[in-house]
């Protein structure tokens, strides 16, 4: 068969290595990148498949579609190759970490393995699949907005907050992208939803779902004093992997033992260091507003000292005004979105332009007393100064353990 791998970032080189592997003929293209199996010019090609990161506005999209030849996502490509109990997971924030703590859980008894958007593709994962496997998969909205078959046995949306507004040209175009995990549960599959996400988008439900959060009128309500020793995020995220775990006809409290020895992923409201009494919180991971609004409810000191800024992905910090008023002593702001930060909130609170992370976690500590704070916690896109989120976190760890050393940033 002629394929055509459109995209060639992570999934795409996996998804080409796969395509080798069973003898396929395959050809690349890429709107940024060149090589040797690059093409220049469209041929006729059997199908082509594409990457999540490829949007559909991209020219070789266009010409393939010109061209009538038969075009999928990688993720409905892959996906449809899967065996075994299928767990779809989505979320603006925390599907990362509950998908991997869902792993962490099962894994000891059962042949269970995440996969999709937490680093490792449903392309890399044929290429040495399990056994009878409870699959756990997690799903970007880039990934949902193209897949077409229902094969999930269970699907889970923790939450849908203002986040990529920089492809999707409303946040109702992002949460429908979303919501679209309803079509690829099973009818005699169960979705779980989180309360205010369901309330919030009620009339776009279609099916019958089971809705979770700290409200008395959801369906399954988190008690106020379940895991008390994690913050609010957290608590809901073990609580809605617990029913996962139920509907599985797996003991729930499997859930509450695992989360006490389960080390969450880096730079996810990760605790550093304290110096001179001064907590250090590296929550890079944080790139949109829901996430820097929970990591800022998650912390329990009275003095925060945030930062905030990278690569602007045209969201509304305006939603996060109260919580910053209440919140916050002092927030920095580094990186291109520094100016539309400043000028969101110069009248609520203390702003310092730091520009760069070094100086304001600096300034920062300047100012900090015994018992604070200070919140590595964006809300953008790190691409404008850092290779990654993860390269902004550790840069905010080796600035932290300078500081601890004596040495200025």
């Amino acid at each position: 068969m002629k394929i055509l791998v459109v995209g060639f970032g992570v999934a795409g080189k996996d998804l080409y290595n796969y395509l080798k592997e069973q003898n396929h003929h395959v050809s690349v293209c890429d709107d940024f990148l060149q090589g040797e199996e690059f093409i220049q010019e469209l041929e006729p090609f059997d199908l082509a498949i594409h990457s999540p990161g490829v949007p559909m506005i991209s020219p070789w999209i266009q010409k393939i579609r010109a061209a009538n030849i038969p075009l999928i996502s990688e993720a409905e490509f892959a996906i449809s190759k899967l065996k075994g109990t299928l767990i779809g997971i989505t979320g603006t924030n925390g599907k990362t970490t509950t998908t991997l703590f869902l792993e962490y859980v099962l894994q000891k008894e059962n042949q269970a393995m995440a996969i999709g958007n937490n680093g490792v593709s449903f392309a890399k994962y044929l290429q040495n699949p399990l056994q009878n496997p409870l699959l756990l998969l997690e799903l970007s909205s880039y990934q949902l907005e193209h897949l077409k078959t229902a094969q999930l046995d269970v699907g889970v949306i923790l939450n849908i907050s203002q986040d990529h507004l920089d492809r999707y040209s409303s946040f109702e175009d992002y949460a429908l992208a979303k919501i679209k995990m309803q079509e690829f549960v099973k009818p005699e599959g169960t979705l779980f939803v989180e309360y205010n996400t369901y309330q919030r988008f009620s009339k776009y439900f279609k099916r019958e779902i089971v809705t979770f959060g700290y409200e008395k009128n959801a369906d399954l309500t988190i008690r106020r004093d379940f895991l008390q020793n994690a913050n609010l995020h957290d608590r809901s995220n073990i609580f809605v992997a617990a029913q996962v775990l139920k509907a599985l006809n797996i003991n729930p409290v499997k859930a509450i033992k695992a989360y006490q020895t389960f080390q969450k992923p880096e730079h996810r409201l990760e605790f550093i260091d304290t110096i001179e009494g001064v907590h250090f919180f590296n929550d890079s991971k944080a790139t949109n507003v829901g996430a820097v609004k929970a990591a800022l409810l998650g912390l329990k000191h009275k003095r925060i000292f945030l930062i905030m800024g990278g690569e602007d992905k045209k969201s509304d910090f305006r939603a996060l005004k109260k919580t910053l008023k209440t919140s916050v002593k002092h927030l920095f702001v580094i990186g291109k979105s520094a100016k539309k930060i400043k000028q969101t909130f110069e009248k609520d609170l203390p702003i310092t332009e730091a520009v760069e992370l070094e100086k304001a976690v600096k300034s920062a500590f300047e100012m900090a007393k015994a018992q604070d704070a200070i919140l590595l916690s964006p809300g953008c896109a790190s691409f404008d100064q850092f290779e990654n989120y993860v390269d902004r976190g550790n840069k905010f760890r080796y600035t932290v353990n300078k500081l601890k050393k004596g040495v200025s940033p």
